[in-house]
């Protein structure tokens, strides 16, 4: 079920994202008071959530995939993970309780952001997760939940199926803007942008490309329309104003590797396969830096400490793919196909 062809263009735009993130983070971490300069860097989530529902689509179109065997391929790639981290995190707070400021490790808490159930904080404030980056999951495995549903039905009817269900649910979502957490959260106007990633996949299946020079002025354009509105903070418009560049420039990569103008970077591919270490790691790198900081009375802030703890966070992000994680995946998807191979030996046997 995964795809054939490792995409450059995806795993570079992964790696974009993620630093992008790693260094909207970091300007937050050194200088809390002042306006970031240039780039909304948090807008690489929307980046991460088009290329989500876009391999969702590259790797299913045109196939009959069960719905369980899709849910639990795309579990291997999230969970162990982000469980790993959830857990050592919550020992370390429930060990060193003023180590670093957290949430309670209460059980509800951590059972909850295990699940990727939206809930209240134990602050009373806010619908993060124990381990706060675990957010955009929440709406990734709402996201799986839909497309699995619609893998029930024959591919040619797949499309519909999903394009049904967005807009209804964002179309409530818009119109009677549901007070709960369960409510808005089924309703989120991010749903958008993975059925953008979706539209962006049909187009790329059916070679609807642009051409060497032209896919190179859009994606500049894209970046140039995030820039210019980095200062909304209307979210219910997210989806407007960062998901639709968003997707419009994964469209314009694609379509630049596809018309032969993308080079091979070893090292951006490197920064795109680790690029969700990047994510849920680097922040907790901040935080642990800063203590570290605090132990010798440096203040940390300043230029010099923001490159070096966004190097500092992305080397780490590496490190934890490939001492981690890739550990974790192979070990994962070794046994997956271990049981897979005893669940037919058995069946051919009982024939």
């Amino acid at each position: 079920m995964r795809p054939n062809i490792m995409l450059l263009s995806i795993q570079y735009l992964r790696a974009i994202a993620a630093i992008s993130v790693v260094l909207f983070h970091m300007w937050q971490v050194y200088f809390p008071d002042a306006e970031n300069p240039l780039f909304p860097g948090s807008a690489g989530v929307d980046v991460f959530f088009v290329i989500s529902g876009f391999i969702m689509w590259h790797i299913t179109s045109g196939k009959e995939v069960r719905p369980g065997e899709f849910l639990l391929h795309r579990s291997i790639r999230i969970i162990p993970l982000y469980w790993l981290i959830t857990l050592s995190l919550a020992a370390a707070a429930l060990l060193k309780p003023n180590l670093f400021p957290l949430d309670k490790p209460t059980l509800p808490h951590v059972l909850l952001s295990l699940l990727f159930i939206p809930h209240l904080s134990p602050d009373g404030v806010n619908t993060y997760p124990f381990l706060t980056q675990g957010w955009t999951l929440v709406y990734e495995f709402l996201f799986y939940a839909f497309f699995a549903f619609a893998l029930l039905f024959k591919a040619r009817h797949r499309f519909f199926i999903i394009s049904a269900i967005i807009v209804l649910l964002v179309s409530y979502g818009i119109l009677f803007k549901p007070k709960s957490i369960y409510g808005a959260w089924i309703t989120s106007s991010y749903l958008i942008e993975f059925y953008a990633g979706i539209i962006v996949s049909i187009l790329v299946r059916h070679k609807l490309i642009l051409a060497n020079i032209a896919s190179i002025f859009t994606a500049v354009f894209c970046i140039i329309a995030i820039i210019m509105t980095k200062n909304e903070s209307v979210v219910e418009y997210r989806a407007l104003y960062w998901g639709i560049p968003s997707a419009v420039l994964v469209w314009a990569f694609i379509s630049c590797e596809k018309s032969g103008a993308m080079n091979n970077f070893p090292f951006l591919i490197l920064l795109g396969n680790a690029s969700y270490s990047i994510y849920l790691v680097h922040f907790l790198v901040a935080s642990f830096l800063n203590i570290a900081l605090g132990l010798f009375n440096i203040e940390g802030s300043g230029f010099l400490f923001f490159v070096i703890g966004s190097l500092f966070a992305i080397t780490c992000g590496i490190v934890t793919y490939l001492v981690v994680e890739l550990p974790l995946l192979r070990a994962m998807r070794g046994f997956l196909r271990f049981w897979t191979a005893v669940r037919e030996t058995n069946h051919i046997r009982f024939q």
